[in-house]
């Protein structure tokens, strides 16, 4: 998000600036490793404005808002934290006049998701977010097994939403997995131990889940994460539109330490 920010949208005068607000809770904490985001942060270009953890349910982030937009002059305000934490800022920044076009928002995936059109529909206008699939109106060729399983399933294409196809994908690294082991090992140890399923999770060899992502796969064996791409949408109109191609996902150094 911040690497897209600075490289993409970013049109000021000057270095950008990069406000962080993050859910106080102690797998977010890392954040305020001394250094850290601060080195990141500089790397892509950008400069720190300031790390502010808030509490995973508040009523008002104004003060924060307020330290980070208005005292520290942060260009831009990245959230990792929930959607019920993004409902909050929208209101927040909506009462306190700060026009998303000018500070932009980013929400990480976490903090985003359709539900925000029903809570914020208005607020939430020109937010952009963090998604790790292809938005359910793109003519992806994976949507077509999307839609076969939304079926089985009785839900409507209406219910068809990113965190849908989000387990979509999640099947289909499974199935993968699956296949891999029963492929190289048989059945006969594979139904009977469970490590040789869960060892070609962590090895997985990037494959191309049929378009509705970037490959997944895990590229570093100390982090077996699938997802190594992102895309920022925006909220516009009540849908996410796409603002961004993928992108790849930075290994933070001292992150995992």
């Amino acid at each position: 998000m911040i690497k897209w920010f600075v490289k993409e949208k970013w049109q000021g005068s000057g270095t950008p600036r990069i406000g962080i607000m993050a859910a106080d809770v102690p797998s977010w904490r890392i954040l305020s490793k001394p250094g850290m985001m601060d080195n990141y942060i500089r790397s892509v270009g950008g400069e720190l404005a300031g790390i502010e953890f808030i509490p995973l349910v508040t009523p008002d982030l104004s003060t924060t808002i307020g330290k980070l937009v208005m005292g520290k002059k942060a260009n831009a305000l990245i959230l990792i934290g929930t959607s019920s934490q993004t409902v909050v800022l929208a209101k927040s920044m909506k009462q306190m006049g700060i026009d998303p076009q000018k500070t932009t928002v980013l929400c990480n995936i976490s903090a985003w998701d359709e539900t925000l059109f029903k809570s914020v529909p208005l607020e939430i206008e020109g937010f952009y977010g963090e998604v790790h699939t292809v938005l359910p109106d793109e003519n992806a060729p994976g949507m077509a097994r999307v839609r076969e399983v939304a079926a089985l399933a009785g839900r409507t294409s209406e219910e068809i939403v990113v965190n849908y196809i989000n387990g979509v994908i999640g099947s289909m690294v499974l199935e993968t997995a699956v296949r891999n082991a029963l492929e190289k090992h048989g059945y006969e140890k594979v139904a009977g131990s469970g490590e040789y399923i869960r060892n070609e999770i962590h090895t997985l060899k990037p494959f191309d889940p049929l378009g509705l992502t970037a490959p997944v796969g895990v590229l570093h064996p100390d982090q077996p994460y699938f997802y190594n791409h992102a895309r920022i949408v925006k909220a516009s109109k009540g849908k996410f539109i796409e603002a961004g191609k993928w992108i790849s996902i930075d290994r933070i150094q001292g992150s995992m330490e």
